[in-house]
């Protein structure tokens, strides 16, 4: 945001894809007013060099004389160095203002740069009593037409959407993000060791349109050039491991993971501690006999048992959504 006699005078996001950077979109709609005003900007401006130039020599160059930072920048490339060129171009500078809010803002990208994966939270909709499907096997609906739309504003905070292939073939989702007036394409993620997903579903019918990525560890029956026939990009992975499919999406260039399911790919994580927070749904239904929401987590105490800190809660008509932040 780019502020001038306690008027906004430009303001921006960072694109989807990753560019222009926020400060560039801010500085066009600012123009010539940008000159002389003060520059406030979640995340230090980048100093890396490219042919468009970095945002902080765009700052200079548009000739702002302040710039307010919440985070510094904790890639590499910048770390700092962002902030000393302000310094030395003759802007003041200062640091850390709403920093928590700011960390939070970029958390997804703090934890790609630090932690080589997204961040990642577990979305999870279920019974009172812990199913995610009856005893014959269905689930919808679990929880109400509120709670639903939530959750799909979820997933257009989200970079990516994934799923177990045996989610993809018991459902047949699609898996897109229906939020009126909001247009946002998640990138669809299917785990599929075998190449299991059928041609015909509406996830790679839809592969043109809406973005699907398949991670597989092998090809059956040439399978692999038919998907990428129909607009899916193939990614593999020989072990399938939780760790190697969150680093390969953090090559991709995904800050932040909603993992919705089923119980297998949840028990996954979870046992892995890939995840930071739970995203837990519950519906006003009992099921007794069911499909729990997780499996075995090796865990024989209760002085094993995984610490969780709840953050959020939200009623939502006869459902409740509690957000839980991993501990530790």
């Amino acid at each position: 945001m780019i502020v001038k006699e306690g008027r906004v005078v430009g303001y921006g996001r960072t694109q989807d894809g990753g560019r222009p950077h926020a400060e560039r979109v801010a500085i066009s709609m600012a123009g010539p007013e940008a000159r002389g005003a003060t520059a406030y900007v979640t995340l230090e401006p980048c100093n890396v060099e490219s042919p468009r130039g970095c945002c902080a020599q765009a700052l200079i160059d548009a000739g702002v004389s302040e710039v307010h930072v919440g985070q510094i920048d904790p890639n590499d490339h910048t770390n700092g160095s962002g902030v000393e060129r302000l310094r030395a171009a003759g802007i003041t500078v200062h640091t850390g203002l709403c920093r928590s809010e700011a960390e939070d803002v970029h958390k997804g990208f703090i934890s790609r740069i630090t932690q080589n994966r997204p961040f990642i939270t577990l979305k999870i909709a279920s019974s009172l009593d812990g199913k995610i499907a009856a005893k014959d096997g269905s689930s919808q609906w679990i929880t109400g037409e509120q709670a639903r739309a939530y959750a799909h504003g979820m997933r257009a905070g989200h970079d990516a959407i994934l799923v177990g292939i045996g989610t993809a073939l018991a459902d047949d989702p699609l898996l897109i993000t229906r939020v009126p007036g909001l247009t946002h394409k998640a990138v669809r993620v299917v785990l599929d060791t075998h190449l299991r997903i059928d041609t015909g579903s509406k996830l790679v019918q839809t592969a043109q349109d809406e973005p699907l990525w398949i991670i597989h560890a092998e090809d059956k029956d040439n399978k692999k050039q038919q998907l990428e026939a129909a607009g899916c990009m193939l990614i593999s992975s020989e072990d399938m491991s939780v760790s190697s499919v969150v680093q390969a999406l953090a090559v991709q260039g995904i800050t932040r993971l909603l993992v919705e399911g089923g119980a297998g790919v949840h028990t996954s994580f979870v046992r892995s501690g890939l995840y930071d927070e739970i995203a837990w749904f519950r519906g006003d239904k009992i099921l007794g006999e069911g499909l729990p929401v997780l499996g075995d987590l090796g865990i024989e105490s209760i002085a094993e048992a995984l610490m969780l800190e709840r953050v959020e809660s939200v009623v939502l008509g006869a459902d409740t959504l509690d957000i839980f932040r991993k501990k530790g």
